[in-house]
């Protein structure tokens, strides 16, 4: 079961310790060789502007590590709903869980579709190639952008499997995309 908050999801199936999903915004990725532990909260500096009032976490996503923070807000109100769990990223969760599952068709896209953005991570020939946030305010906007991330890459629409987490009701926006794109599949 998955409980959904703003900036964050909250996974518990019973079996084991609770998971909390950062939805906030996407991570940023830094190729593993050269990751450096210390400068964690300095690599996400660059690219969102980050107050203290956050914690950073780290997670592994291909041969990349990937590193998000929480506001302290958003992990005190998950605290709440649990007091023991563990904390990852939506992509890097979906990116390890569609791995894990099945082997995966050389051109995927994964997308979370959100509340007005989007987060995905595209594989192209079975490597990484992209992992960034689109936003949209109409059904068409998010066809638009799935789309125009396929042409980008030269993936013809019946090439690529797109996999989807919903978590905002914008289950007119996936109808329009399957009008287009044969191998659309709901996860989570």
């Amino acid at each position: 079961m998955i409980k959904h908050f703003e900036n964050f999801s909250l996974l518990a199936d019973g079996n084991e310790k609770p998971l909390v999903l950062a939805a906030n915004y996407p991570p940023v990725l830094v190729p593993s060789e050269i990751f450096d532990e210390n400068n964690k909260k300095k690599y996400l500096s660059l690219y969102f502007d980050l107050s203290e009032l956050s914690e950073v976490f780290c997670g592994e996503i291909a041969e990349y590590t990937a590193v998000f923070s929480l506001e302290k807000q958003d992990l005190f109100l998950a605290g709440r709903e649990t007091r023991d769990y563990d904390v990852t990223h939506f992509l890097l969760f979906l990116y390890e869980k569609l791995h894990q599952d099945e082997a995966l068709p050389e051109n995927t896209l994964a997308v979370v579709a959100n509340a007005g953005t989007a987060d995905f991570w595209l594989q192209v020939g079975g490597k990484l190639m992209l992992l960034n946030r689109f936003t949209f305010q109409t059904d068409e906007d998010f066809l638009y952008m799935v789309l125009n991330i396929m042409v980008q890459y030269n993936i013809g629409f019946d090439d690529c499997q797109v996999y989807i987490t919903d978590r905002a009701s914008n289950a007119g926006a996936v109808a329009l995309l399957r009008q287009y794109v044969p191998k659309v599949e709901s996860v989570l």
